[in-house]
């Protein structure tokens, strides 16, 4: 298993950071994959351009005979970016209603959720807190730790690429004392692995600066004990998110 270290410096990642980070994961893991022919907010802008020459009566004139064609387009482009962006509301309400309760949050891209070719865990969240304490929190620059964390992935040489159009699926590791807050956008999935064998994984570990575990030493181990006590607890409880997203690599596959 790969793993990638991200430094947090002096700052503590709470759940609204984790949601965020989550978010950004997802886009940049559809886009290297090749799971979409462009980044996912050149996609957003184009479905908005696209939308609005639907509604130009020159544009739609100047289409002709193309214009039944180019409607279908426009509503392949906006199916598919509704996909994603239900997913990543999928795991950012799971991360605000359980934190930190959230131990991992794992994204496997394959045909089959049990047979994965490429998985990405993230976890080590170091000291995940409630969003609502947020005037204990240092800030975290979240365009900073996202374009870190990115160069980190790309600087291991981990981003391989997967042949053809595949599905992106998403789970979440949780006690499962919190199954009714995630029933929404999850199902439930007691001793579930997958198998590993042909599989790429890639640990996404994130870690503090050691002025910050100095100064808080007897904080930062009452939170290593929970975790190590929460890990032991729900260690067979994954989530398993309902929506999923259905690779389109080419703008072919999107006409």
């Amino acid at each position: 298993m790969a793993r990638v270290d991200i430094s947090l410096g002096y700052g503590a990642l709470d759940g609204q950071v984790l949601g965020f980070l989550a978010r950004e994961l997802i886009a940049f893991v559809l886009y290297m994959h090749q799971q979409m022919p462009r980044t996912f907010d050149q996609m957003q802008i184009e479905l908005r351009g696209m939308e609005g020459s639907v509604r130009d009566e020159t544009t739609r004139k100047s289409l002709g005979k193309n214009l039944q064609r180019f409607v279908r387009k426009t509503k392949k482009l906006h199916k598919f970016l509704d996909c994603v962006e239900r997913l990543m509301v999928a795991v950012e309400s799971a991360i605000d209603s359980t934190a930190p309760g959230v131990v991992e949050i794992v994204l496997l891209i394959g045909s089959n959720v049990a047979r994965p070719q490429v998985v990405y865990r993230l976890k080590s969240f170091g000291e995940l807190s409630d969003s609502s304490s947020s005037e204990e929190k240092t800030k975290i620059d979240l365009k900073q730790l996202t374009t870190k964390m990115i160069r980190e992935l790309l600087s291991s040489g981990i981003t391989e690429k997967v042949a053809g159009p595949t599905k992106l699926f998403l789970l979440v590791k949780a006690s499962p004392e919190f199954m009714p807050t995630l029933s929404e956008n999850f199902l439930p999935k007691r001793a579930f692995a997958w198998n590993s064998a042909k599989a790429s994984e890639i640990s996404i570990d994130f870690l503090r600066g050691e002025s910050l575990e100095e100064a808080n030493s007897e904080k930062i181990w009452y939170w290593n004990y929970f975790r190590k006590v929460l890990v032991q607890a729900c260690c067979n409880h994954r989530f398993q998110c309902r929506h999923f997203v259905k690779g389109q690599p080419s703008s072919k596959e999107l006409c």
